[in-house]
């Protein structure tokens, strides 16, 4: 792996000590109306609303600090688990109306634990969503006449870069919130996203079945603070993380074969079946809603392959709110 992969990480974590030096975990959160607050402006305080964030920019960490007047919404004091289900039109017809299942749908599941007396885990969420058709996704070479040269390499590397199909895919994502303090805040959590699909890549008067698989390991700083992320029930409402992580893509299925060395190779302009590098990312959620800003930087050894290698960006917005179920046990 070339020694380029580890300049990111020295990066963050020098980001994370450099902000861990400028917050000051002791900072108090206000249980009453005070009578000198600690902002020049007085008038946020004076709304009438039982529950509001104040915040408060010190030019010199440039830093945001958030007080609570009143301490409202505090998420709950004992374990609470969710279990949402989630599906495209078909699938969301089909459940209200009784309907049968069309053949080409997705359908997915989220599950959401809070733990308040967990000493190292504050929350944790499952989610996992499954494309299934009758035919998989593909992708046709297009090749100059003249040349014989591929004109759209690309579209290959960037299917394996992000191999996400409406066909036939599989998703999961699974992220870990740490208590409040642990790490001293610097890392807030962990995250694991996977995502597979198949694919048919034709390249002349051939064509071969093949899989390609993502995969992510890393952690994050979450820029929410924890008596602001969770919602009544414990579950997480608002988000802003920053993360990095180890990545991974990997090709498999008949393009593997030894007998399609020549077409992987014709195709991509590399026999390499695997490539590894480092990953930043950036996610916003919403409520429901998540929006995510992936930057991997991933190496290999030869030939370049477009869409897939150097630095790419990624960019994706996902729901994942649905039928929803509690799991409590009262």
């Amino acid at each position: 792996m070339p020694k380029l992969y580890f300049c990111p990480v020295l990066l963050l974590l020098l980001f994370f000590v450099t902000a861990s030096s400028q917050i000051n975990p002791t900072q108090p959160i206000l249980t009453g109306n005070p009578t000198s607050p600690p902002v020049a402006s007085y008038n946020a305080f004076n709304t009438g609303k039982d529950n509001h964030i104040i915040p408060v920019v010190n030019r010199k960490r440039f830093f945001i600090k958030k007080y609570r007047a009143f301490g409202e919404g505090d998420p709950p004091k004992k374990d609470n688990s969710c279990l949402n289900f989630v599906g495209d039109g078909n699938i969301q017809k089909s459940l209200a109306q009784g309907q049968s299942i069309n053949a080409n749908t997705g359908v997915g599941v989220v599950f959401e634990r809070y733990l308040p007396d967990n000493l190292l885990i504050r929350n944790f969420s499952i989610e996992a969503q499954i494309n299934i058709a009758t035919t998989a996704d593909t992708i046709t070479g297009k090749i100059d006449t003249a040349t014989r040269a591929l004109l759209n390499r690309r579209n290959f590397g960037t299917y394996i870069l992000n191999p996400v199909s409406a066909k036939q895919a599989i998703t999961l994502n699974a992220d870990v919130n740490f208590i409040k303090g642990f790490s001293n805040d610097i890392i807030t959590g962990a995250n694991f996203h996977a995502v597979a699909s198949n694919n048919v890549w034709v390249y002349g008067d051939s064509a071969c079945n093949l899989g390609a698989a993502y995969v992510r390991l890393g952690v994050y700083h979450d820029f929410i603070p924890e008596d602001y992320r969770y919602d009544k029930n414990g579950l997480v409402k608002y988000s802003l993380v920053f993360g990095n992580s180890l990545t991974s893509r990997i090709i498999f299925g008949d393009i593997t074969l030894p007998q399609s060395d020549n077409f992987r190779k014709n195709a991509l302009g590399n026999p390499a079946k695997s490539f590894v590098g480092w990953e930043w990312f950036v996610r916003i959620r919403l409520s429901n809603l998540v929006a995510e800003f992936d930057a991997p930087v991933i190496g290999t050894k030869g030939a370049s392959i477009p869409g897939l290698n150097n630095t790419q960006f990624v960019f994706s917005v996902r729901f994942i709110g649905g039928f929803s179920i509690k799991l409590n046990a009262e």
